[in-house]
């Protein structure tokens, strides 16, 4: 049986036998997600939080310089963020804040932001939240037990500098502004803390989606007098783009935009197409 799930932002298919062994693409877009992002070293690392799931999500991916820009966009896809925790460092070169905070499809609207102070995002201050003042509800395992700390390690790789320093600026952003805690006894508690999964997506830099001609964009002739905007041109999205609908065509945009690497996802996502079509 194949069952068709969908919101505004994701379209995703499951086989029911199969719901166990496939995780959702994107985080659900049912509450504000609070996410927290560090470029340091190649590497690309963020920490976020779903109000609606109650849910901390984390992870880290190396990414060249010149590929930041498709890193930034494929975390927004993943996340759904609607306020964003930026380094200071992120936050000094204007490019990369520029294109970390513009909307999704390059709109001129923007992400909520603020740029945390450096004594923020410490690794050593994220692994003491972590064992005094974070609890997981799936665990039933209380703040100060060994096992916490095991459990965290499990998701969370605790000698893995740069992956700690966003979840602590995202851990006491969560302490001031969202759990509101007064006193040392207080603790933060949250349904579960779950790996954010870059690796089962394919990052591609501009230049490739351009050589393999994934899209093209064609000049109006009228663009010159600001009469008209490019349009897309012949290209693999093109010929593939049978949508009927502008949320339709966006997702496939999305889909193209950021490939998977997991051909059950592909089969499911394929299922479902051929149901509706």
């Amino acid at each position: 049986m194949t069952v068709l799930c969908h919101n505004f932002r994701e379209l995703y298919f499951l086989k029911m036998e199969d719901s166990d062994d496939i995780q959702k693409e994107t985080v659900d877009d049912n509450g504000p997600t609070i996410t927290a992002v560090l470029y340091q070293a190649n590497v690309l690392a963020v920490a976020a939080y779903s109000t609606g799931e109650n849910t901390i999500y984390v992870d880290s991916v190396p990414i060249q310089a010149e590929s930041l820009e498709e890193a930034f966009y494929t975390t927004k896809v993943l996340l759904n963020p609607t306020f964003l925790i930026i380094h200071p460092k992120l936050a000094e070169h204007s490019s990369r804040l520029s294109a970390l905070i513009m909307g999704r499809d390059g709109t001129a609207d923007f992400y909520p932001f603020k740029v945390e102070p450096r004594h923020s995002w410490n690794a050593d201050t994220c692994r003491q939240l972590l064992s005094t003042k974070l609890n997981v509800k799936t665990e039933n395992i209380s703040t100060g037990d060994s096992r916490s700390m095991l459990r965290h390690a499990s998701v969370i790789n605790l000698d893995e500098n740069v992956l700690l320093q966003p979840l602590c600026a995202l851990l006491l952003y969560l302490k001031e502004n969202v759990f509101h805690l007064d006193d040392d006894s207080q603790t933060m508690e949250v349904t579960n803390i779950l790996p954010i999964e870059y690796s089962q997506f394919l990052l591609m830099d501009s230049i490739s989606l351009y050589s393999l001609q994934i899209f093209h964009e064609d000049c109006h002739p009228n663009l010159i007098k600001g009469g008209s905007k490019n349009k897309e041109g012949y290209s693999l999205f093109t010929l593939f783009d049978r949508a009927k609908s502008l949320p339709g065509r966006e997702m496939l945009r999305d889909w193209m935009n950021k490939p998977v690497r997991s051909a059950r996802i592909i089969r499911h996502r394929q299922s479902g197409i051929a149901l509706v079509v």
